[in-house]
């Protein structure tokens, strides 16, 4: 099990920041990159730094994905050094990561950075019971589960209409770090009538080929069956997505 002080390494690191917030009147430290390079990823629980949290004595309280490398990003991620075969590939979609978590026995959204981002307060009000419930089954067993969140007022790139949605992407074991497998999840979700992430066939050579084809689509999470997580964007994506960026800017 993660506890703070693995992490004291990055005390002094411009690129991390450790952010301490008060809910409900529980205090909690959170970790993550402001900055990444290549030689942030070398150093030790680096790719853990994406919202991890912990309470004021150390103890980890919620653990979000690990930090997803590109296909071609980094030499363990070219394409010639990846296992694509018995993959389990999933949608990646264009939206917001929120995180539940339990305290004084109620569920507070949080997102990367923060419990009172935009999106997570907008989370607060959005969540339907169905949502609630399976969060408050899973962080009772001792997992964090994780979705991903759109709505009207937070698009990005893509539009998924008027109506904000929760997708259920990965359920880690706090404990452990280890993730439920995709099976067991679509179980969970059914069970709770809550959405899951899209699964598609294994047919990952084929995708990855036919990705640049697509439009009004951002890509692949590819769970690699070694253990590995990568993801694919299409073109259409990136550009759009620059092109948004800029807009803002």
């Amino acid at each position: 099990m993660f506890k703070l002080s693995d992490f004291d390494h990055f005390r002094n690191d411009a690129r991390i920041k450790f952010k301490t917030e008060i809910v409900d009147g529980v205090k909690f430290i959170i970790i993550s990159y402001s900055i990444a390079d290549s030689s942030l990823w070398q150093l030790p629980l680096a790719i853990e730094c994406r919202g991890i949290t912990f309470d004021e004595f150390g103890k980890c309280v919620s653990l979000p994905l690990h930090k997803v490398f590109n296909i071609g990003e980094r030499e363990q991620t070219q394409r010639g050094a990846l296992k694509l075969y018995n993959c389990t590939v999933l949608e990646k979609r264009d939206g917001s990561m929120l995180i539940p978590v339990l305290i004084n026995n109620k569920i507070f959204w949080k997102s990367k950075k923060s419990f009172y981002s935009d999106v997570a307060i907008k989370a607060n009000v959005c969540a339907t019971l169905e949502v609630l419930n399976l969060s408050r089954t899973l962080l009772n067993m001792g997992y964090t589960p994780i979705f991903e969140f759109t709505h009207p007022e937070h698009q990005i790139v893509i539009d998924y209409g008027k109506e904000p949605k929760f997708v259920l992407i990965a359920v880690r074991h706090i404990e452990s770090g280890g993730y439920m497998s995709i099976e067991s999840q679509e179980i969970m979700c059914a069970a709770h009538r809550v959405d899951c992430i899209r699964r598609y066939g294994d047919n990952t050579f084929q995708m990855l080929n036919e990705l640049d084809d697509q439009v009004d689509f951002e890509g692949y999470v590819i769970r690699h069956p070694d253990g590995m997580w990568t993801k694919a964007k299409s073109k259409w994506y990136l550009l759009n997505h620059r092109i948004m960026t800029e807009i803002r800017e």
